[in-house]
């Protein structure tokens, strides 16, 4: 037999094919000749998170492949367990703020602790809003309704890349060196037309770590036509510690009232729990030991008697020496 020692350097990732040529007496006779086995032998390759187009380096280049792959294009070569950077099983929007990560400081996740609240995004008859605390990196969204040429984006500096699937748009928001989304209420997208048989699909924000942050919808005439009569308020502000608290809340439901510091961390809780319309007072006082420094007074209200709806809102509190 004969023994053919071939060096498959740079095959990473590909297919390859084995092909064999008869030659001597009967060579003309196939049925005279066979192939009994392949043997191919090399060392095992261990799984290199981020370099989902199989070349031995993490670049941008492999955040473009991830993309070309949500999207449905089906790259070549493609490393499925490379490309799932954070190892849930699932490629999406968490994977490619992973593996930006990977390139900008060789960790998938960022040197800082972060504690993201949930967001909000709002569907209307003529845009598209995002309601944030400032530490998304990505968003990944599904919708009907809608086709790519209906949108407008509007958020500048951020890379936005859609397709339609299956009669849904899906779109992807994410920026090459992982920008977080600014924070407060934000102008995603205008559309070109009123459309009125729109609809959510699933939803995906993801942090600066890359974890899943939760994300409510919002469809215009649903609880989210309420959201600007949802009021907090906090005096005095600037202060040395001591805060009076006041909501005003124009339905009943279940509220979550805190205080985080810049990275979304929660450092004092001030209610969890049932609160009835009209007006609500807390006290926030120096027992709570916060040094001085800038927080945001946040609250998440889900109305009682309008299922699967929430509304948020935050300001800025100073707390001086």
């Amino acid at each position: 037999y004969i023994r053919t020692n071939q060096e498959l350097d740079g095959m990473n990732g590909n297919l390859f094919q084995v092909r064999f040529r008869a030659h001597g007496p009967n060579s003309y006779n196939i049925n005279g000749w066979g192939l009994d086995d392949i043997h191919v032998h090399g060392e095992f390759a261990p799984a290199l998170p981020g370099d989902s187009n199989c070349d031995g380096e993490v670049n941008v280049l492999d955040a473009i492949t991830t993309v070309n792959y949500i999207m449905g294009n089906n790259p070549e070569p493609f490393c499925w367990d490379n490309a799932d950077v954070t190892e849930d099983g699932i490629i999406n929007v968490l994977d490619i703020i992973a593996t930006v990560n990977i390139i900008m400081s060789g960790s998938k996740t960022s040197p800082f602790e972060i504690n993201s609240s949930a967001a909000h995004i709002f569907m209307n008859h003529d845009g598209i809003a995002l309601e944030s605390d400032g530490t998304l990196a990505g968003l990944q969204f599904e919708m009907t309704g809608l086709t790519p040429a209906d949108l407008n984006f509007e958020l500048a500096g951020f890379e936005f890349v859609s397709t339609e699937k299956d009669g849904r748009l899906l779109g992807l928001i994410f920026s090459f060196n992982n920008t977080p989304i600014p924070a407060g209420t934000i102008n995603l997208f205008s559309f070109n037309n009123d459309h009125a048989e729109l609809a959510w699909g699933n939803v995906i924000a993801g942090n600066l770590n890359a974890e899943e942050v939760p994300v409510f919808k919002h469809i215009k005439g649903a609880a989210s036509t309420f959201a600007g009569d949802v009021e907090i308020n906090a005096y005095p502000n600037p202060s040395k510690g001591w805060f009076v608290v006041e909501t005003k809340l124009p339905f009943a439901g279940q509220a979550n009232i805190r205080i985080s510091d810049l990275t979304g961390r929660v450092v004092a809780g001030l209610h969890q729990g049932v609160l009835a319309i009209g007006v609500h007072t807390f006290i926030l006082d120096k027992n709570e030991q916060l040094s001085p420094g800038i927080y945001f007074l946040n609250i998440d209200l889900t109305p009682a008697n309008l299922a699967g709806e929430a509304v948020s809102r935050n300001i800025k509190l100073i707390i001086t020496e």
